[in-house]
């Protein structure tokens, strides 16, 4: 019989299978100089070298979110330097609670693919 922490595992990469194909991926200048995309989204940010380094949410625009734009703002973190890609999901505007679907796909995803900056008390720099 399943444990209660093998239970969560699975539906974690249930959560990641059906998302999976529908990630957009785009290098960061693309999200950055280009027309910034509103909507809520969960976004994986990745280094050259495919390490997966973060997974956050937005509720506005990735551009936004990746360039900053106050708290929490990527570019005062230091793995900022190091994001190469952006894969990201956009909500679907069908869903009514879209900022609590994008917290837990977040916690989902970051659970079952541990970025290395998973705990934020160590990424930010003063």
């Amino acid at each position: 019989m399943e444990d209660f922490a093998d239970k969560i595992m699975n539906i974690t990469k249930q959560i990641y299978s059906i998302m999976g194909s529908n990630l957009v991926e785009k290098s960061l200048n693309e999200i950055t100089e280009a027309k910034s995309e509103q909507g809520s989204f969960v976004y994986l940010l990745y280094s050259g070298s495919n390490e997966l380094l973060y997974i956050g949410e937005t509720g506005a625009s990735i551009k936004a979110r990746l360039v900053g734009n106050g708290s929490g703002a990527h570019d005062k973190k230091i793995f900022y330097d190091q994001v190469q890609k952006v894969r990201y999901y956009k909500i679907p505007a069908s869903i009514d609670n879209q900022k609590a679907a994008r917290k837990m796909i977040e916690q989902a995803l970051s659970i079952h693919l541990k970025p290395k900056y998973y705990d934020n008390k160590d990424t930010t720099t003063n």
